[in-house]
């Protein structure tokens, strides 16, 4: 709660950055590790124009500490709650985050269908994207089957 609140406090005064175009903001994304296509994906979306350049249309505040946190027994009560059949797609190699957050959905959602991919955080937007797309179609035919059914 105390970072929530700090992180409130220095957030709410910072501006986002401004780039001379929307070349150097790719260039920005590639030199922190995003794939340069990935990274043109995400930053002509996120960008508006501004008297500079351009610049990010996200919230600075959204980079801050959260000031809500769930409880096991919060979590545990919503991932049970849940009664639709339920698609988790995760990158392999994720991280240790990422493994909890698996363990609790493969104890706790009854209608779970899981498929671990290669790639890492944009693995829906890297050289797997087909696969993706694949498991996808498949999961929602499953769900178009069984209303079918009914």
């Amino acid at each position: 709660m105390r970072r929530a609140l700090q992180d409130k406090v220095r957030l709410s005064t910072r501006t986002n950055r401004i780039f001379s175009g929307v070349d150097e903001a790719v260039a920005s994304g590639a030199d922190r590790g995003l794939n340069a296509d990935i990274a043109r994906l995400l930053v002509e979306r996120n960008l508006r124009d501004c008297p500079q350049g351009v610049t990010w249309t996200t919230d600075p505040r959204l980079r801050g500490a959260s000031a809500v946190k769930l409880t096991e027994g919060h979590s545990r009560a919503v991932l049970k709650a849940l009664s639709m059949p339920t698609l988790l797609m995760l990158a392999r190699g994720t991280s240790s985050q990422a493994s909890e957050m698996l363990d609790r959905a493969q104890r706790y959602i009854e209608g779970l269908t899981l498929h671990i991919v290669d790639g890492g955080h944009h693995f829906h937007m890297e050289s797997r994207v087909s696969e993706v797309a694949q498991h996808m179609q498949q999961f929602l035919a499953g769900l178009e089957k069984r209303e079918s059914a009914c």
